[in-house]
């Protein structure tokens, strides 16, 4: 069931909102007349999805949804009135509206779109919300496992790093966090190329899925890191970045070597 807090100071819309969207089987819906009720009933009840007239005395449309941004976060919010002018869509819009609806023409087609632009907008916002709680829990293991992680964006730039990077590189997270990944962590002798392989990378749109790359520690000691690499993308598809998921497999290498030896 979608929880949805109506605003509006006409009374006939209100009437009429509410019938309308309580006929369908997964909207329920409470009305109030003017933005400072509305606020007091957030303060006491959680809803999926706010949808607000804009021209309501003591505190319009655009005012109520800034200060639920401020107070309440991203909550889903529909501007649903009579007034179309350019302006008051494009401040809608930046002050953080989910979607914008005139009111007038037919009035079942016009409740209908409303009703659609509701489940759009909190599906997306469950959507998002999954996504993040999934992003919690992937960094929560990355942290607790024994393996290297870290994530960079486009330019190199690590987003993300685990404890356990942190720990062998005997760096602090201050130092890596927002940094050139390449200037800090990589050799001297081969930042310039592996620097320029990532670029090539992102240009192209395609990494390698596995490589052994060389880690430079704070002391200056070298470890060679066994690393496979999970490609992020943007909702169209381009490359933004990767995930590094790596082990350190230096004295593996080292004992390799004294048996060839032999």
């Amino acid at each position: 069931m979608i929880s949805v807090l109506y605003v509006d100071d006409e009374s006939d819309f209100l009437f009429l909102v509410k019938k309308f969207l309580e006929n369908e089987p997964d909207l329920s819906v409470d009305t109030t007349s003017t933005a400072q009720e509305a606020l007091a009933k957030l303060d006491t009840k959680s809803y999926d999805v706010i949808v607000s007239d804009y021209q309501m005395p003591g505190m319009d449309g655009i005012q109520f949804l800034q200060k639920v941004r401020t107070l309440y976060g991203s909550i889903p919010f529909i501007l649903f009135t009579g007034k179309g002018r350019e302006e008051v869509v494009i401040t809608a819009l930046n002050s953080g509206a989910d979607f914008y609806l005139q009111k007038g023409g037919e009035v079942v087609s016009q409740f209908t779109e409303l009703a659609h632009k509701i489940r759009q907008a909190v599906e997306r916002k469950r959507a998002e919300d999954r996504l993040i709680e999934s992003d919690r829990r992937f960094r929560k293991t990355l942290q607790t496992m024994k393996l290297i992680a870290f994530q960079l964006d486009n330019d190199g730039k690590v987003l993300f790093c685990n404890d356990h990077l942190l720990n062998l590189t005997g760096r602090n997270r201050e130092e890596l966090m927002g940094q050139d990944f390449f200037a800090i962590a990589v050799p001297e002798k081969l930042r310039k190329v592996k620097k320029e392989l990532f670029q090539d990378a992102m240009q192209k749109g395609t990494i390698s899925q596995h490589e052994e790359m060389k880690l430079l520690l704070r002391n200056g000691d070298i470890r060679d890191i066994d690393v496979m690499n999970t490609d992020l993308r943007d909702e169209h598809g381009a490359l933004i970045g990767y995930m590094c998921i790596g082990d350190d497999v230096t004295e593996r290498k080292f004992a390799r070597k004294e048996l060839a030896a032999w």
